[in-house]
């Protein structure tokens, strides 16, 4: 059977974050990435209309970007960092605002510090291209929740989080009521640093 993927990095993040993912995926198999456009040009997907199994893999934020008429209902949703809401109470939104404060005179300072806590310290930021688009995704985040009745019409949802991931805790991605894969370690950045044991869980699914 032949596969086809879309991949939807979340905030901070452009399409080459996935490359160390993409590497497992086999040559045969079509892949394509949207590309929120904060570092160089934006980048839509939409699942082909030839026969095959089509797999969704979103990561964090990158939820909220799927649009389902442009993009089509897809088999599988692999959902690697996610939530069923970003907040829970107004003090936990109280980081986001000092990051979306800061993000006008030091852009880059914020993403090296995010970066660091999603466990990728040697992560360098790129110049960035489309600060507005980057404001405005921050401040989608204080407000973002799954979209839970579209996922339920899909094929299967399957959960992928990390134990230790320090920008959303596990609960948040239980809450979703999907079966989960947990990472006995592992951080925010699970399907770049450790795509390997992300490829191993959705291997079985696809086979």
């Amino acid at each position: 059977m032949s596969r086809h993927w879309i991949l939807v990095h979340g905030w901070g993040y452009d399409a080459t974050a996935w490359d160390p993912f993409r590497a497992h995926i086999p040559a045969t198999d079509t892949v394509a990435c949207v590309d929120r456009g904060y570092f160089g040009a934006p980048a839509d997907a939409a699942f082909p209309s030839a026969p095959g199994l089509r797999i969704l893999v979103t990561h964090s934020l990158g939820q909220s970007f799927v649009d389902p008429e442009r993009m089509g209902r897809p088999d599988l949703w692999i959902v690697i960092g996610g939530f069923d809401r970003f907040i829970d109470t107004p003090a936990q939104a109280r980081p986001l605002r000092r990051m979306r404060t800061k993000l006008d005179t030091e852009p880059e300072a914020v993403l090296r510090e995010f970066h660091v806590r999603c466990g990728e310290p040697d992560r360098l930021p790129k110049p960035i291209r489309d600060l507005s688009r980057l404001v405005s995704d921050l401040e989608l985040l204080e407000h973002a929740e799954a979209p839970i009745s579209f996922m339920r019409q899909c094929g299967k949802i399957v959960i992928l989080h990390a134990r230790c991931d320090a920008i959303v805790p596990i609960e948040r991605a239980e809450r979703l009521g999907f079966p989960t894969v947990r990472h006995p370690e592992g951080s925010h950045a699970l399907p770049f640093k450790d795509s390997l044991w992300c490829w191993n869980s959705i291997n079985p699914l696809i086979e």
